[in-house]
């Protein structure tokens, strides 16, 4: 697992789950991808949006949250820089599942719906790949329901610290992000806790060094340590 990786976006982004495709079609899936920008707190798409195609996140993060109901939206996870966004709707051609909503200023990489489906017909090979994009959310998927299951709310938090910040589910990037714009309101409602709680919790780890609280945001110091009060396993330990 890395912070810092020693390689561009454009390669960090091919070898994600195009790295399963022969090297050629990743360049040509590069290339079709053109540039985007969002600011601070703009939508990049809201559950129920059409499908226009599939995002790489060069920089920046996303707080995902879930639809709207009677008790309004609440949080699911962040996706963070090196991540690929959007394929669930184009395996099963349906409007966006989530609302995805920059956390900070952001560049992506977008590949539209229409160049996906036109060189995936010459070469199906993507859709391979885009099965292993789709198995390691199934599989940040799962460990969000674990995390829910586990009763002490001092381990759910440090458990859920963990997965947010990338540290506890393989991906491809393999990259975690330590530095989380989470708010304690938000992380209350990831482990389904009230604020005054997470708050308690939060003094709690900063007081044992695992984490730095900052205004808006948590940095988290000590990944082991944090695995140790969670009871979990960390990525490179499941493989």
């Amino acid at each position: 697992m890395s912070n810092s990786p020693d390689y561009s976006a454009r390669e960090l982004a091919a070898s994600s789950w195009l790295s399963v495709v022969p090297e050629k079609r990743r360049d040509q899936v590069i290339d079709a991808c053109c540039s985007r920008t969002l600011e601070k707190n703009e939508f990049l798409w809201h559950f129920g949006d059409d499908v226009d195609g599939m995002y790489f996140i060069e920089s920046g993060c996303f707080r995902v949250e879930t639809l709207e109901s009677q008790h309004g939206s609440s949080m699911l996870t962040i996706f963070h820089a090196g991540s690929w966004i959007g394929e669930a709707e184009l395996l099963a051609n349906t409007g966006r599942i989530t609302t995805l909503c920059a956390l900070r200023a952001t560049s992506l990489l977008f590949l539209p719906r229409r160049d996906f489906m036109a060189m995936s017909k010459e070469f199906p090979e993507l859709w391979r790949g885009l099965g292993y994009l789709a198995a390691e959310h199934l599989y940040l998927a799962v460990a969000s329901i674990h995390d829910m299951s586990i009763r002490s709310a001092s381990e759910r938090l440090a458990a859920i610290l963990l997965r947010i910040c990338g540290a506890r589910v393989p991906a491809f990037s393999g990259l975690v992000h330590t530095d989380l714009d989470v708010t304690q309101t938000e992380l209350g409602q990831l482990c389904n806790v009230s604020r005054s709680v997470i708050s308690t919790l939060l003094a709690d780890f900063e007081t044992q060094g695992l984490i730095e609280m900052q205004y808006g945001r948590v940095k988290i110091l000590d990944i082991n340590a944090m695995a140790d009060e969670a009871g979990v396993a960390l990525a490179d330990d499941t493989n």
